[in-house]
């Protein structure tokens, strides 16, 4: 989501922007546009950042042909040695956020 720094939301300055990226499987490059406001004046330095919120895994679901979230795994009965295997390969592939979560625009 973007939020206000020295330039100003709401159309002021620039179009206030909020959603979720969804990444298939083969995708690793999304664009976020934010629609900045010409208004003719020279205008030195504005700017306004955007904020990107912790990545979150989803699962295909074989029930309802979607996508259901899983939130964690269930600690309390102890996992086979093929389950453990899987979700260790499914850690791997887990989207991380990295450094960078708030930008300067």
């Amino acid at each position: 989501k973007t939020i206000e720094g020295t330039a100003r939301g709401g159309g002021e300055d620039f179009e206030d922007t909020c959603g979720e990226l969804e990444f298939q499987n083969d995708e690793i490059v999304k664009t976020i546009s934010v629609k900045v406001i010409d208004d003719e004046e020279y205008e030195k330095n504005k700017t306004f950042f955007i904020e990107i919120g912790e990545p979150r895994l989803v699962e295909m679901s074989e029930k309802k042909g979607g996508f259901t979230l899983t939130e964690e795994y269930d600690d309390k009965q102890p996992l086979t040695s093929k389950e453990e295997e899987e979700r260790r390969i499914a850690e791997m592939g887990r989207p991380i956020l990295g450094e960078h979560t708030k930008l300067e625009v």
